[in-house]
């Protein structure tokens, strides 16, 4: 910027790379964090109970549209319930620091 370049043109050319390549590594990252995940719960899964990530692939799995809206619920739930969980950890983990 002490060059005569525009905030937007700096943040641009100096911050848009190096935050590409963060991205990229972070979805790279939760991706292969996910497979394993699900991994793990298909492995501890039993017949009489299930996880939820094992519960939306058996339901996406099979045919009919009211299966695949339980899927979509389930998954929807899982998404707010692990939302929460992980903010409210961040805001008590912030308090104490």
């Amino acid at each position: 910027m002490t060059l005569g370049a525009s905030p937007r043109r700096a943040w641009w050319t100096v911050d848009g790379p190096l935050l590409t390549k963060a991205i990229a590594s972070a979805a790279a990252l939760s991706a292969a964090v996910s497979l394993g995940e699900f991994g793990a719960s298909s492995f501890l899964s039993r017949r009489d109970s299930t996880t939820l990530p094992v519960l939306i692939s058996q339901e996406l799995s099979r045919p009919g549209e009211l299966r695949s809206e339980h899927a979509y619920v389930v998954a929807s739930l899982f998404i707010a319930t692990s939302l929460v969980l992980i903010l409210s950890l961040e805001f008590t983990q912030g308090r104490r620091r």
